[in-house]
C-alpha cells in the first residue's frame, strides 16, 4: 500500500509542477507579446 501511495503522490506532484510550468510559460509569452506591441507603437510614434 505504501508504494502505491508514493506513486500517486509523485504523479500528483509531477502534474502540479507541469501545470505551474505551463502557467509560467504562458505568462512569459504574454509579456513578450505585450512588449513587442509596445515597441511597435513606440517606434510608430517616434517616426
Amino acid at each position: 500500500m505504501g508504494k502505491y501511495n508514493r506513486q500517486i503522490k509523485r504523479q500528483n506532484h509531477q502534474k502540479s509542477e507541469a501545470e505551474r510550468a505551463n502557467k509560467v510559460f504562458k505568462s512569459i509569452c504574454m509579456a513578450l507579446i505585450l512588449l513587442a506591441v509596445l515597441v511597435i507603437v513606440a517606434y510608430a510614434l517616434a517616426s
